[in-house]
């Protein structure tokens, strides 16, 4: 059999797992232990490269090289409704699974509602935001929630802030809602403003990340700023504190921390707001803070992420990206030739982790993981223009939307990235009620909201097994 024709039944073959192989010339030990090897990828290696006589095992990456792609035969059609609610009620109304594969509930709100981190938050009459209940839904179920309320103030930089948000653990993640009328309003001079609560991306369930927007003024150093508090002792740790913030020469508009709050990627503007001026890299645990071109040695970057606590990738010359170990300094090149992302050319695009999408001028998609520059085939699925692609919040899943001509949600799909497989399911039946907000509910769920004619809210939960 020719190259070609085994390429082609095989799939994508990793470049790098290439070039180690044709650097040893012979045979590549395992890393790890695998259970079998694969004879056909073998096969296909040894005509590539030309040089094999042995056989060589096969690593973790060249295994993922192709992700498995189902359209389920079955459609969801959309649930109808003849439930009857009294104000403020919320109800699971319908619940379903299709082809036993995804898991569907249709809930139905009477009165406003918010969710986060698989948490539904329904408030107690209008504009009431302070006062509501918070429910899970668990096995077609809805349970309330117990939550703690958390006020306290403390001042830091010159100003006073306010914090109050409600806080819960749910199967050991934490959730926070920040109560919405806590929202900073256009300030006058001496007002009070409230700080954001969010959860540490670490695991830590006793602290959370407190978000310090400043007034609209160009007399300070920054517009936000982040601390810590403990919600047991009220304790707030300014761990900024070592960073020489106070000297930067522009205004630091957002700073972005790594999951153990040890380095920060800060993004700054000039003081008359026309475009960014430059970005800082800042070491936290030594209060170092430099221009991010003295860590890349590069004056033209872009696209800067923290992958995770000791690696940073970037773009330069909008083509080509790189991934840095900040603790050693070493760089390696993840890809060459590969614009950002547009409808007409196709391209990378990013999802705001350590995953993204490359998507070719025949719409056909490759999962890039930029931590390690392997990309990995969605075999059979096409990315047309009105698609949308989310990451979870712990990096484990990605959705895919699929709007029709109509603007509908035509279809939804999840890519589970540790088992290489996507499923992609049809829907019938939306028209019947007007869709927004699509976005993940939890890690594993995915949430569509949705308003009929008559004003009922609705919210539908999907989890694919």
């Amino acid at each position: 059999m020719k190259a070609l024709e085994l390429s082609e039944k095989l799939g994508y073959i990793n470049d790098d797992l290439i070039e180690k192989a044709a650097a040893i010339g012979g045979l590549v030990k395992r890393r790890r232990a695998v259970k079998r090897i694969v004879v056909a990828a073998l096969i296909a290696a040894i005509v590539l490269i030309g040089t094999f006589s042995t056989a060589m095992a096969v690593s973790e990456d060249f295994r993922a090289a192709v992700i498995a792609f189902f359209k389920l035969s079955t459609p969801e059609t959309v649930a109808p409704d003849v439930t009857k609610m009294s104000s403020g009620d919320i109800t699971v109304y319908s619940s379903s699974s299709i082809d036993g594969l995804v898991d569907i509930n249709y809930l139905k709100i009477d009165g406003d509602y918010e969710y986060n981190d698989g948490v539904v938050y329904v408030w107690h009459g209008d504009n009431d935001y302070a006062n509501g209940t918070y429910y899970c839904v668990v096995d077609n179920t809805l349970v309330p929630l117990h939550t703690e309320r958390i006020e306290t103030s403390f001042t830091c930089r010159g100003y006073t802030w306010d914090v109050r948000f409600d806080y819960a653990v749910v199967d050991g993640i934490p959730y926070i809602h920040n109560i919405p009328d806590s929202r900073m309003p256009e300030l006058e001079e001496g007002e009070n403003l409230y700080a954001y609560a969010s959860t540490l991306k670490n695991g830590d369930t006793e602290k959370v990340l407190l978000t310090l927007p400043f007034p609209h003024s160009n007399a300070r150093s920054y517009s936000e700023y982040l601390v810590e508090l403990d919600i047991a002792t009220d304790t707030v740790t300014d761990f900024l504190s070592q960073c020489d913030f106070e000297n930067m020469p522009y205004l630091i508009e957002n700073i972005a921390i790594s999951d153990n709050l040890s380095k920060a990627i800060v993004t700054c503007y000039s003081e008359d707001y026309n475009g960014y001026a430059t970005t800082y890299y800042c070491d936290v645990t030594v209060g170092k803070l430099v221009p991010i071109s003295d860590i890349t040695g590069l004056e033209a970057t872009d696209n800067y992420t923290l992958l995770d606590n000791e690696t940073l990738f970037y773009t330069t010359d909008n083509t080509d990206g790189w991934r840095l170990n900040l603790q050693t300094d070493e760089k390696y090149q993840v890809y060459s030739g590969l614009k950002a992302y547009t409808d007409a050319d196709g391209g990378v695009q990013f999802l705001g982790g350590k995953y993204a999408l490359v998507i070719n001028t025949d719409r056909s998609v490759r999962l890039m993981n930029l931590a390690t520059g392997t990309q990995s085939l969605i075999d059979g699925f096409q990315f047309t223009v009105q698609t949308g692609a989310y990451l979870n919040a712990d990096q484990s899943k990605i959705y895919f939307i699929c709007y029709n001509d109509n603007l509908e949600i035509g279809n939804l799909g999840l890519l589970d990235i540790s088992a290489a497989k996507m499923i992609l399911l049809d829907r019938e039946g939306q028209e019947i009620r007007r869709e927004w907000n699509p976005d993940w509910f939890d890690n594993n769920r995915i949430a569509v909201s949705a308003r009929d004619d008559s004003k009922n809210q609705y919210l539908y939960l999907y989890e694919f097994n």
